[in-house]
């Protein structure tokens, strides 16, 4: 998957590019702000136009400033009743103010009472998100994903840690703040937010203190707030005490940070990289566990939900009007057929006729199925697979041949594609020839699995006349 990964947090410009699910460039810019925005566009714009990604997908990473956060108790219920219960409490502490939020429940929390569940909310008020929608707009991209550091360190640790030594500490060393996330086998287990006013760029501080001293003063105030917070952790062996830590942010570039936080605390101590980073790969680790991110099932998302809403509605439509290009263009039998106005459109269907179909059995009764339009747009959507199928069938098939039918089927989580084509030629051997080719070219798709052996009929009474219909059958592979 390709994206574009943007950090806006501690006052600088963190933006990572994926490509084919491989890291293919950093940047790092400090003192970065949006307070000049004309040269917050011109910086932006700069560093995407030099990792050269623009149209990929893109996920962002708000400041700290911007995301409020608060560690509630909830008497136990069942999801959709927690987010309501919570969508009201923010709202209240809002004034009623329209917000976006995501929240997390913290396992086996220290301050969780009997019968209720610690949930961790994360909110954005949504006038101040539309500050940097805007500034991305303008920069001509559109976020697919707006979330929080702490979601990026979750994914990037669960990634690398899948299983770990009991409880194990993620710091997150920032320019504002210190994010403590403590994680076992997965589960988020306590999560704190300190204040931190350290200024990491790399010059000598105010009072020309050598540059070595400087970061030496510095490691010292990073020790000195974690001391409570990580003492008492370690100390808590009722809740499975601490077994080792984990340093990431822009404060674990500091040199020898991760041996002093280790002599500090007795406690191994390493840096949080993903395994195809480089040099300071640890100042990029929340955007590179965000980079992972393939669902968006239980992760925080900040675009608000009109947008999304919005978005889908758009997508829905964009999908309807790709279909209906490819199958024009496949069924016609030439690959560079473009209908212009809806006159055209019904002209073609008109004398072509094209037999298009899909079907979706319903639940219950599998032997019963739903079928039309909405029907295509239901199986088109819950299966992303088919959007390259439809580019695979245009792309692959030779253009001797002409497709008859395209038949979908949904049955369960099991989605099947018919096709019916026509080849004819008055050369025998080379009609054969275009079909053995036709049946591999779609067999070579990485997104379709034969399924059935092709049915074969000629037909026509004279080699002139002749033509063959193939039917094949295959399983849309997710």
């Amino acid at each position: 998957m390709n994206s574009l990964n943007i950090d806006f947090r501690d006052s600088c410009l963190r933006v990572l590019k994926v490509e084919s699910g491989k890291f293919a460039g950093t940047s790092l810019v400090s003192d970065f702000s949006l307070t000049d925005r004309a040269s917050a566009i011109k910086t932006l714009s700069a560093e995407i136009d030099k990792l050269g990604k623009r149209n990929a997908r893109v996920n962002i990473i708000l400041t700290q400033e911007m995301i409020q956060q608060t560690i509630q108790q909830i008497p136990r219920t069942d999801t959709d009743s927690l987010s309501m219960i919570l969508r009201r409490k923010i709202s209240k502490d809002l004034s009623g103010s329209e917000f976006s939020f995501g929240f997390k429940e913290i396992a086996e929390h220290r301050k969780a009472r009997t019968g209720t569940s610690s949930i961790l909310s994360e909110y954005v008020e949504n006038r101040d998100l539309s500050e940097y929608i805007a500034l991305l707009k303008e920069c001509g991209i559109k976020p697919g994903l707006i979330t929080s550091g702490l979601e990026g360190n979750l994914q990037l640790f669960n990634k690398l840690r899948p299983e770990t030594q009991g409880n194990e500490a993620v710091i997150d060393i920032g320019a504002g703040h210190i994010e403590i996330i403590i994680i076992s086998n997965g589960r988020l287990i306590d999560y704190e937010k300190l204040p931190l006013l350290i200024d990491f760029s790399n010059n000598p501080d105010e009072t020309n203190t050598a540059e070595d001293q400087a970061s030496k003063i510095k490691i010292y105030k990073i020790v000195d707030v974690l001391y409570n917070s990580i003492n008492t952790y370690i100390k808590e062996d009722d809740q499975g005490g601490l077994s080792r830590i984990w340093i990431c942010g822009i404060g674990s570039t500091l040199e020898n940070i991760s041996e002093s936080i280790s002599s500090s605390f007795g406690m191994s101590t390493d840096l949080l990289i993903d395994s195809d980073m480089q040099t300071d790969g640890s100042a990029f680790s929340a955007i590179s566990g965000v980079s992972h991110i393939s669902t968006e099932e239980g992760i925080t998302n900040f675009i608000p939900a009109t947008m999304l809403k919005a978005r889908q509605n758009l997508i829905k439509q964009v999908v309807m009007a790709s279909l209906l290009a490819v199958y024009i263009a496949v069924l016609i039998g030439t690959y560079k057929v473009t209908i212009t106005t809806e006159k055209d459109l019904r002209y073609f269907l008109s004398n072509n006729k094209p037999s298009i179909t899909a079907a979706e059995a319903l639940p219950g009764d599998q032997n019963i199925y739903s079928t039309g339009q909405g029907t295509m747009v239901k199986i088109v959507s819950g299966s992303p697979a088919l959007y390259g199928i439809f580019s695979d069938i245009a792309n692959l098939i030779p253009s001797e041949v002409q497709l008859q039918k395209i038949e979908f089927m949904k049955n369960g989580n099991t989605t099947t594609l018919s096709l019916e084509a026509k080849i004819k030629h008055k050369d025998e051997s080379y009609q054969k020839a275009i079909m053995t080719r036709y049946l591999n070219s779609i067999e070579s798709s990485a997104r379709l699995k034969n399924i059935s052996i092709p049915t074969i009929v000629t037909s026509g009474d004279s080699s002139a006349d002749s033509f063959i219909t193939v039917k094949s059958g295959y399983e849309v592979v997710k």
